[in-house]
């Protein structure tokens, strides 16, 4: 089945459609034998496998559920029961695209949708997997507003359930605005537009549509706050430590936890492995820790204590996209 955007009449949605062939098992884009590996990653062989943030199309704040995650793993191994395992759901790009400030490169697949899923099998064993795909070009119309909208109509019912929130919808609509603007045309979304996401998302109204436009910021949107896992954090303290193999790295901390126990300690450590550089890696975890001048804050108080203590301080902010 396929569904071109451009083609169907405004009477229908065709994201709505993609959705529900995909979720009754009709959608007829099948690639076969997949190989799951090149969506995932290792770290270190105690934290197991999670999925490579550079092959997936984010659509919520945070990416796994590891909970979730082990509890399913467990089942399958109890049980030996597979039924609820789906089938992965890839976006295959015909030319490079950036998404979110990762590149995809031309002629390549990223996963969309059932994340979760990819993760239990690798680490239940299965590698391979027939696998549905959408086309970026010719069944999303090569629009990116749509990458989102297809991951939150494919998320809005799931597996014990991870499910598309209010806040997801917001950030759909946000960059539909944005979309708007760049076309030369006015931020607010139509009237046309606007039934389209009633039509989608029961669970928000004409007044949460107004609650949208009121907080988009002309031209550009908030990109949501990520939420770090302790998986991916230890990916990231393993990357630096790497790059920065003459620096003592800190292991990665909330920026509020600037002046916390973990700094204290540091002038310890750094004795102790006779070290007088030292790394502070941070996370924002809302939205005004991410600005700029609430972390320029944090390095003016760091470049005073490295004058404290005799250290060469280094501040490494992680990624809040």
């Amino acid at each position: 089945m396929k569904v071109n955007l451009a083609m169907v009449p405004t009477t229908t949605d065709p994201l709505m459609e993609i959705s529900d062939s995909i979720k009754a098992g009709t959608w007829d884009n099948v690639e076969r034998d997949v190989d799951l590996y090149q969506f995932v990653m290792q770290p270190d062989v105690s934290v197991g496998y999670i999925i490579d943030p550079d092959k997936t199309l984010q659509v919520r704040g945070y990416t796994m559920d590891f909970s979730f995650v082990d509890r399913q793993v467990m089942k399958v191994k109890t049980t030996g029961d597979k039924s609820f395992l789906k089938m992965p759901i890839l976006v295959y790009f015909p030319t490079e695209v950036e998404y979110e400030g990762t590149v995809f490169p031309a002629n390549s697949y990223a996963l969309l949708d059932r994340n979760h899923g990819v993760v239990i099998k690798v680490r239940c064993d299965i590698v391979t997997s027939d696998c549905y795909v959408v086309n970026f070009d010719e069944d999303l119309d090569s629009k990116l507003s749509n990458i989102r909208s297809l991951g939150n109509l494919l998320n809005t019912v799931i597996e014990e359930t991870q499910s598309t929130t209010v806040e997801s919808i917001k950030i759909e609509y946000h960059q539909l605005m944005d979309e708007n603007v760049d076309a030369g045309l006015d931020a607010p979304p139509s009237k046309e537009q606007n039934a389209v996401f009633l039509r989608r998302y029961a669970f928000i109204n004409s007044n949460s549509l107004k609650n949208f436009v009121s907080s988009h910021k002309t031209g550009g949107r908030k990109k949501p706050v990520k939420t770090w896992s302790t998986p991916e954090l230890s990916i990231e303290h393993s990357k630096i430590t790497k790059r920065y193999p003459e620096w003592l790295v800190m292991s990665p901390m909330g920026c509020a936890e600037w002046k916390g126990e973990r700094v204290g300690l540091s002038t310890w450590d750094s004795m102790d492995e006779l070290k007088d550089k030292i790394i502070f890696i941070m996370h924002a975890k809302t939205v005004n820790q991410s600005k700029k001048d609430y972390q320029d804050k944090i390095v003016k108080r760091f470049v005073n204590w490295s004058e404290e203590y005799n250290r060469e301080v280094k501040i490494i902010f992680l990624g809040s996209k």
